[in-house]
């Protein structure tokens, strides 16, 4: 038996995709989706947080489309970020044009800086996000938006995020890009979802919803507590055992690590 942790959309495709094997799907919360949920409110529909849908790779696009067969609408990006008392189109790099004279001119200078040849850089694999930033956006756009923006979305400080999965999602500007942001002018899309899909009805969750139409059902309310991988038995909150074949966890690494009892006490301090 493949036990699967979590009916996020990792573990419902992992159980989607298994079909033939016999499997169990467990999830901690009430529902399946975890943060790709979405909630109804006085006749509106609000998603737990923003997901728009737009794929790097054909087989993923085909499977969402698949799944989601006419329930999907195409939408052009509308997007402002309000700082210093004004409303900037996203991505803020290439449209400052608006922004106080001095904001500008730091982004500018700023950008122009990174085009120097760097004195010294650090490897790629150890660089952090702060280091992207700087060396290929510039301190004015650093200071001004990445940092503070970035910050608040992920909720922890930039020097500890890696970089190596930022470059597709914020792709260095051109310096033509930078300066026609800086004086209004606008004469191409930029960024890596100037358009995406989103569903026609039911907010995000409609994506989960999908793939539960082709799972077998979910037990809800069953947090993993426990894991002894030599016996591979799992213990749940309630008390529930299970043995298994193979285990896919779709929690962060860390929260499954303290959960396995039997790992080297090396590995369990890296967890911390």
């Amino acid at each position: 038996m493949i036990l699967i942790v979590g009916a996020g959309l990792a573990g419902l495709s992992t159980a989607y995709h298994l079909r033939g094997p016999v499997y169990r799907l467990y999830e901690k919360e009430k529902e399946a989706g975890g943060l790709c949920r979405s909630y109804q409110k006085d006749g509106f529909t609000f998603d737990f947080t923003g997901h728009l849908l737009h794929f790097r790779q054909p087989v993923i696009k085909e499977l969402v489309e698949g799944l989601m067969a006419g329930q999907l609408a195409r939408h052009g990006r509308r997007s402002f970020i309000y700082s210093h008392r004004t409303y900037t189109e996203y991505p803020f790099q290439v449209n400052t044009y608006g922004l106080p004279p001095e904001v500008v001119r730091d982004c500018l200078m700023g950008f122009i800086a990174t085009l120097a040849p760097p004195t010294a850089s650090v490897p790629s694999e150890d660089r952090s996000f702060t280091q992207w930033i700087q060396e290929n956006l510039g301190e004015g756009i650093a200071k001004h938006f990445m940092r503070p923006f970035n910050e608040k979305l992920w909720q922890v400080s930039l020097d500890e995020l890696t970089s190596d999965w930022v470059s597709w999602l914020v792709p260095k500007p051109e310096v033509k890009d930078v300066v026609n942001g800086a004086l209004g002018i606008k004469d191409k899309a930029f960024g890596y979802n100037p358009s995406f899909l989103y569903p026609a009805t039911g907010g995000i969750g409609a994506l989960p919803n999908a793939f539960l139409a082709r799972v077998s059902a979910p037990t809800y309310g069953c947090e993993l507590v426990e894991v002894d991988t030599r016996r591979r038995k799992a213990v749940f909150q309630d008390g529930r055992v299970e043995h298994y074949q193979s285990l896919v966890s779709t929690m962060p690494v860390p929260e499954l690590v303290r959960r396995c009892t039997d790992l080297p006490a090396e590995i369990h301090e890296a967890a911390l």
